[in-house]
């Protein structure tokens, strides 16, 4: 009975199925729009981000797409979005996200980013969590990640798509996974761990249709320096395996 009764309170649910889990969790009520309206015009200088479509895609994804976009919950002064390659720089601190086209973005996404900034202004480059969509539109495997971990960065790209950077006229658009990749171990190797900030929230959510990368191909071609006697594998699911050499005498265990 006392579980039953805990189990009812809204932050601490049994769970029972993904769907049952979004149900009480994800879903912007009309409510928490409103409130949201009233934090976003309280706090004022918000972000400017520039949402970039990228990877290819057919007519029907790029609207499911550019309908997620209309409907964040986001003044829409605030957002630019680029289907094409920008001819020049963009505009010093904007945030830029590439969205592969299907891809579709939270509601409040681009809120948790206004807010993250409110908690570290510094930051550089910010990431968040998110979940795949079959060819249905139904979501499953979300992908809940840890807060800034290079190493594990350097065996698989945990980032994925979900993540945005400050404008600093350097960068550029990642238009494919292995782009993405590459790009963000280049900030990784760029920006001190203090610069790098992750948003605990479902921000964006990528068709399983998409291509997985060979994290090994893309590490092999950008890290040359590896410490004496490291090597680098391939292991399933795009993971890259660093194999460390082990002493002459191994120490015992019990």
């Amino acid at each position: 009975q006392a579980y039953d009764l805990v189990g009812k309170i809204r932050d601490d649910r049994p769970l029972h199925a993904y769907e049952h889990w979004l149900a009480n969790f994800d879903i912007v009520q009309p409510g928490e729009r409103r409130l949201i309206d009233r934090l976003l015009t309280r706090w004022g200088n918000l972000p400017r981000v520039c949402l970039h479509l990228v990877n290819g895609g057919d007519e029907a994804a790029r609207q499911r797409t550019l309908a997620s976009i209309a409907a964040l919950c986001y003044p829409t002064t605030h957002i630019t979005v680029l289907e094409q390659l920008p001819a020049a720089g963009r505009p010093a601190d904007e945030w830029q996200w590439a969205i592969p086209v299907g891809a579709e973005l939270a509601p409040a996404a681009l809120v948790w980013l206004a807010h993250q900034l409110r908690q570290t202004p510094d930051a550089k480059w910010i990431y968040g969590d998110h979940d795949l969509l079959d060819e249905k539109g139904k979501r499953h495997s979300p992908a809940f990640k840890p807060d800034w971990n290079e190493t594990l960065l350097h065996s698989q790209n945990y980032i994925g798509w979900c993540g945005l950077w400050r404008e600093q006229g350097t960068a550029a658009i990642p238009q494919d996974g292995a782009d993405s990749y590459r790009g963000w171990l280049q900030l990784a190797h760029q920006l001190a761990p203090q610069d790098i900030a992750h948003i605990p929230a479902l921000l964006m959510h990528v068709p399983d249709t998409l291509p997985q990368q060979d994290g090994y191909e893309t590490l092999a071609s950008l890290l040359q320096d590896l410490p004496v006697g490291v090597t680098l594998e391939s292991a399933p699911h795009g993971i890259c395996r660093w194999r460390w050499p082990l002493p002459a005498e191994l120490p015992r265990v019990s």
